[in-house]
């Protein structure tokens, strides 16, 4: 410990500031390498975003201790690129970012100054439809909204009154469907919204399954909702027949399938019967009529003296009958009982239905364990069948259809794809920015030890050391002044520090005089007693070759301490 404590006090404050300055540097510049291909590259996740749905892209990734990156303007979201696919499938599952639909903050950044009747109408009607979409998504159900609606304008002088309109297009979670309550709930919520819009006037479109919830009583009230009746008729008689036979068969050993012919046309039936046995008097009318009449015996010529008053006096019984009518009339009233009936027939009625069963064979286990699979008989499939046309509803007169086949499943690990193991091109393909970075971290660490660090610390810090037991250093590496010479003479010849001295002495300073007399130990090998290395005679012959004038000077600054000293110092010099 106190030999390599002695080494650094002869290193010298300057050396020691220089050895641990390029010690920092060298380490700062592995650390910024390592930092900088370290650092994720960072690609864009999801661009143009409002305020609101930046807030919840950022709060999201950093709950999932992602690295994010956000623009200056707050639209843009940056996230590590190789993971940029899966982050957006989480958030996507997530409902985030909900759409980017714009509410009333729009009336944030625009001023009513410059703007026309016809864009300030524009604008708050785009506001309307952002605010209804954004309160339809916060539905547990729905994933996204749109909302659209048409505010039309009554033309001047006209008597017809325009009536809005509004439709709304609703993406549900997952594997979920919009059902009647919901579209319902929906087409209230819009038009309670919207001044003077009726619920009837607002339609709801499901994107994923294309049925349509109109108005109760608009011309596409009876296809839309027969749409959404039929998908939800089938799902429930699916599920009532899947009830029945997976306690017996096992899940995922039987599928069923229903198809649901429903009534699209609405039908109104009336009917009137009379019962002619059930009578009751009504009114009754009689007519009683009796009529005297007198007729002529003989025919009489036609005078003028018929025509005279005086000469019907005294002749009016003469040749004359007379006879009476008398008619009688009744007429009665019954009223007969009579049965009117009215029936309308809505659509959604079933008028059919075909169910298509199929279950997988039967599990047997043998007495050793292992495990067979037979195909059921034809009594059981029919057992089987029975129990389907109970839970349906099923109904032979309007031709209901029942198909039970036994087929085998196909087991869902032979389906699974398998995979072989990796080669080695493939990890390094996969791998292959990982290893690249490695690679380049390895080069620029030998380029900075090799290329940097050993050539600056072989000159600050002999590689030698000090004393009698430290190896010789790199003679390419030494300079005079490190053998202890002051210079050089007039004839070029290195002269040793140590001449010019008072009285003849040496005055080297003991880095140097440690260095001569390590050199001095490497040349007096006849005092050495017992075998020498080979490789410190290869030392010193590669010394003596590459440094001759240094070796010459040596000897000779020998020589003259010989001459100029007393033997009692020349004994304790040797």
């Amino acid at each position: 410990m106190e030999s390599i404590l002695q080494r650094f006090k002869d290193l010298g404050a300057n050396r020691l500031m220089i050895a641990g300055a390029l010690g920092a540097l060298v380490i700062a510049a592995l650390v910024a390498i390592i930092f900088a291909f370290s650092k994720p590259q960072m690609t864009v996740l999801f661009s143009g975003l409002t305020d609101a749905d930046a807030g919840a892209v950022v709060t999201e990734l950093e709950s999932m201790d992602v690295p994010v990156k956000v623009s200056g303007d707050g639209r843009t979201i940056y996230a590590p690129s190789g993971r940029v696919p899966r982050l957006r499938m989480l958030l996507a599952e997530q409902g985030i970012p909900a759409g980017g639909a714009v509410g009333y903050e729009l009336f944030d950044d625009k001023s009513s100054l410059g703007l026309t009747s016809f864009m300030q109408d524009m604008t708050r009607l785009r506001a309307l439809e952002g605010e209804l979409s954004r309160t339809i998504q916060t539905l547990d159900s729905v994933e996204s909204s749109r909302v659209h609606l048409v505010m039309a304008r009554r033309d001047p002088f006209s008597r017809e009154k325009a009536e809005p309109t509004a439709s709304v297009v609703v993406r549900m979670r997952g594997a979920r469907s919009l059902d009647g309550d919901q579209a319902a709930a929906i087409r209230h919520l819009v038009a309670s919204a919207v001044p003077q819009l009726s619920p009837s006037r607002v339609s709801v479109l499901d994107a994923r399954m294309g049925a349509v919830f109109a108005e109760e009583n608009g011309p596409m009230a009876g296809a839309a909702s027969v749409n959404g009746l039929q998908t939800e008729i089938e799902t429930r008689l699916a599920r009532a027949a899947e009830s029945v036979l997976v306690p017996t068969l096992g899940a995922g050993r039987v599928a069923v399938q229903v198809n649901a012919d429903l009534r699209t046309e609405r039908e109104v039936r009336r009917t009137e019967k009379f019962d002619p046995k059930d009578t009751a008097l009504r009114s009754r009318q009689i007519i009683d009529e009796t009529e005297a009449a007198r007729e002529n015996a003989t025919e009489q010529p036609v005078t003028v003296e018929q025509n005279l008053p005086e000469s019907q006096v005294g002749n009016v019984g003469d040749g004359q009958n007379l006879s009476e009518i008398e008619r009688s009339e009744s007429v009665v009233n019954y009223e007969i009982s009579s049965e009117r009936s009215e029936m309308v027939i809505e659509p959604g009625d079933i008028e059919r239905l075909s169910v298509s069963v199929i279950v997988d064979n039967k599990r047997v286990t043998g007495p050793e364990g292992q495990i067979t699979y037979e195909p059921r008989t034809e009594e059981e499939l029919a057992k089987l069948a029975s129990l389907v046309r109970s839970a349906v509803g099923f109904n032979e007169g309007r031709g209901d259809s029942i198909t039970v086949e036994n087929m085998p499943f196909v087991d869902l690990e032979d389906t699974m794809p398998r995979f072989a193991p990796s080669t080695i091109t493939e990890v390094v393909y996969r791998n292959f920015d990982a290893i690249t970075q490695a690679v380049a971290l390895l080069l620029i660490g030998v380029a900075i030890i090799f290329g940097i660090i050993r050539p600056v610390m072989s000159r600050v810090i002999p590689t030698g050391g000090f004393g009698k037991d430290a190896e010789p250093i790199a003679m390419g590496e030494l300079s005079l002044d490190d053998l202890g010479f002051a210079g050089e003479d007039e004839d070029g010849n290195p002269i040793p520090g140590g001449l010019i001295g008072a009285g003849g002495t040496a005055a080297i300073s003991a880095p140097k005089q440690s260095m001569a007399e390590n050199l001095d130990q490497m040349l007096e090998l006849r005092d050495v007693d017992g075998k020498v290395r080979a490789s410190s005679i290869r030392k010193l012959g590669r010394i003596a070759e590459q440094y001759p004038e240094e070796v010459v000077a040596i000897l000779r600054t020998w020589i003259y301490e010989q001459e100029g000293k007393a033997p009692s110092s020349t004994s304790n010099a040797a």
